[in-house]
């Protein structure tokens, strides 16, 4: 039945572009001048269901809308059915050709939407930040944060503006003559008081304070090429030490031993100081003052308010005389053997001529 199929397809076709004729014209309005994308889910007539997207030209479809009219009855001669299976072959051809089923066109809420403007660059003179650290610059009152102590929060707080502050009346600088204050007059002083905070930044004024400041050379260097870290291998080269550590004014160095403790025991007139000696009586920790008098006796406070009062102890008697102490040790206090095993482990790497220091020292307590 090849006339049949012929009819189906010829009619399927002009159907197909009559339905679409209003979608096609709608997207060629909107595309380029030459071309045009164009797909189609619509079945063919070969009965596959598919339709390759091809490229349609505004020509091609002319020539498709003159051709596909919907009187069109095919011949029933059947002489003619050579002619017009070749003529369904070429319809057949054409239609799997040109399958205009739906054109893409831009959708219209992307041709309508207007993009926002954008700032390319952020105004920070216009934040709030920004503008209270120009007033604070500037010396200006603005409105500040503290943190607060109890809520542990920031809170706000009002920054008075600078203020220009009462001139020098110091006694010092009036009897010195590096110091001119009472030379500098209100108007001067007003002026720079604005020039240094109505015109300079924080920069400006770092410098401009540098440059009042007098500099002078350091009158002690020291010498090139020594180390102020030393080796010391024993406790009397600290004196070295100490005295090469200031050359214009040496430290002077005192050398003790045991015989510089002395035994202040025999000196005491007082068992204790405690204010009292029955229960109840006020304790050590109650004396708020104490006053030594060169008799020997002391007197005290309970209240700073109060008057002075004797401490209530018995003295006792001085032995000997006042005016000479004797010596709290008689010898050297030896160290504990572990302490000394510990000092002899150094020797390894101690020079020998150090060694014997470390073997005379007193141990076996």
């Amino acid at each position: 039945m090849p006339i049949l199929e012929d009819s189906l397809a010829a009619e399927l076709l002009c159907r197909l572009l009559a339905e679409e004729d209003d979608m096609i014209q709608f997207g060629l309005s909107h595309m380029l001048e030459d071309t045009a994308a164009v797909e189609s889910p619509v079945p063919g007539p070969s009965g596959t269901g598919n339709c390759t997207p091809l490229s349609v030209y505004p020509d091609a479809i002319d020539d498709i809308e003159n051709n596909s009219d919907s009187s069109y009855k095919p011949s029933s001669d059947e002489s003619d059915s050579d002619s017009s299976t070749e003529h369904s072959e070429d319809n057949e051809s054409e239609a799997s050709t040109i399958c205009p089923a739906s054109v893409s066109p831009e959708p219209a809420c992307e041709r309508n939407r207007s993009k926002r403007p954008r700032n390319k660059t952020s105004k920070k003179e216009s934040w709030e930040a920004v503008q209270k650290k120009k007033l604070r610059m500037e010396g200006k009152a603005y409105t500040g944060s503290k943190k607060n102590v109890v809520t542990r929060k920031n809170q706000a707080e009002e920054k008075r503006c600078r203020e220009q502050g009462p001139p020098c009346t110091s006694s010092f600088c009036l009897k010195s003559k590096y110091r001119h204050c009472h030379e500098i007059i209100q108007e001067d002083r007003t002026a720079l008081f604005q020039q240094f905070w109505s015109n300079m930044d924080w920069g400006q004024r770092k410098t401009y304070v540098a440059s009042l400041v007098d500099f002078v050379p350091t009158k002690q260097q020291g010498k090139p090429g020594t180390r102020r870290r030393r080796q010391i291998f024993w406790p009397a080269e600290y004196v070295e030490a100490i005295t090469s550590a200031r050359e214009s004014q040496p430290y002077k160095v005192v050398q003790v031993d045991h015989t510089f403790v002395k035994d202040f025991s025999d000196l005491r007139y007082y068992q204790s100081i405690r204010p009292g000696t029955a229960s109840g009586d006020p304790q050590v920790v109650d004396i708020r003052c104490l006053k030594y008098l060169p008799d020997g006796t002391l007197h005290y406070k309970l209240h700073y308010s109060d008057e002075w009062q004797p401490l209530p102890q018995r003295r006792r008697r001085a032995h000997g005389d006042p005016g000479v102490i004797n010596q709290l040790y008689r010898a050297r206090l030896p160290i504990k053997d572990t302490k000394w095993q510990h000092l002899q482990q150094p020797k390894e790497v101690l020079p020998a001529d150090y060694h014997y220091y470390y073997d005379g020292l007193p141990h076996g307590c």
